[in-house]
């Protein structure tokens, strides 16, 4: 006797947003569990071999090169997802009413899946963002013109694992006593310099330091007893620590009102901006926002 073969219909909806939230499973839940189980093999062999790749150019001095690489590897893994969300959705389209449910087709299996996948990819995601790439996003305008309001940008966090701080670095600190509050400063002394700002020179061990790419908006000198924006010092750098600046000078909140940063408060040295659009534009005015874009910068490596 034959036994009686349930029939269920596939919708199409479903199985690509399966497939877009686990590589595979809207195959699975489509009665293709081989394709689907092969679609997430490679799926995840290819993120191992692209991370193992990223791992090793983070290792390497930023290149232009390197960086049309990176888009390059992600730029792969995202087409490759999208055409097997969209082998999904036509398969499923195809069977319409017709699908014989096999026995894995059931509820708790995709569940299952999700709760799995979802946890692996989310640990990984964290693990990654914060100890090899963090995203950032430039608030202000207290580092132009290396970087500017609006400006997204790639973060080494791997670097200064197995690098010293150098002069002239532009480094994310992490506020001392602020949990979550990162800034973005150039580093101007090191441990040991002693350190002095006359009517807006900076001089390290008593010569001037050349600063290419230091920026004054603002033609006024304040004398000393002024404040400390245009004269400080002369001051010693306490060991283990780092006197860092924005390079628009007239217009950063840094170590001359807020302090030294310590070796330990350093967690990343940008990279390069992935996507840029004038920050001042307020975000409801969504048109103008778009406007704004600049794509020029995109791909600039942060010197």
């Amino acid at each position: 006797m034959e036994k009686n073969v349930r029939i269920s219909r596939r919708r199409w909806w479903l199985a690509g947003l399966l497939s877009y939230l686990v590589p595979g499973l809207g195959q699975v839940y489509n009665g293709q569990a081989t394709k689907g189980l092969l679609f997430n093999f490679l799926m995840a062999s290819w993120s191992g071999l692209v991370f193992s790749l990223v791992f090793f150019m983070l290792k390497q001095p930023p290149a232009r090169i390197r960086i049309f690489f990176f888009f390059l590897l992600f730029g792969i893994a995202f087409l490759a997802h999208l055409l097997v969300i969209l082998e999904a959705i036509w398969t499923a389209w195809k069977k319409g009413k017709d699908h014989p449910l096999q026995p894995y087709n059931r509820l708790m299996i995709y569940l299952a899946a999700l709760i799995v996948s979802l946890g692996v990819d989310y640990s990984v995601s964290i693990a990654v963002k914060e100890y090899v790439l963090k995203p950032f996003r430039i608030p202000s305008v207290s580092m132009e013109p290396a970087l500017l309001s609006g400006d997204y940008l790639i973060s080494n966090q791997l670097h200064y694992t197995d690098h010293n701080p150098a002069r002239g670095d532009v480094v994310i600190f992490l506020a001392d006593g602020g949990p979550g509050d990162y800034y973005i400063k150039r580093i101007i002394g090191l441990p040991g310099d002693t350190l002095e700002i006359r009517d807006k020179s900076v001089r390290i061990n008593g010569e001037v330091l050349d600063e290419p790419y230091a920026k004054h908006e603002d033609s006024q000198v304040f004398p000393a007893g002024a404040g400390v924006r245009d004269n400080l010092g002369p001051l010693v750098i306490r060991p283990d620590a780092y006197f860092v600046m924005g390079d628009n000078r007239d217009a950063s909140l840094d170590s001359r009102q807020q302090g030294i940063v310590r070796r330990h408060q350093i967690k990343g040295r940008p990279l390069f901006v992935y996507f840029s659009w004038d920050g001042n534009v307020p975000r409801w005015k969504i048109w103008s926002r778009w406007v704004s874009l600049r794509p020029g910068r995109i791909g600039k490596i942060i010197e």
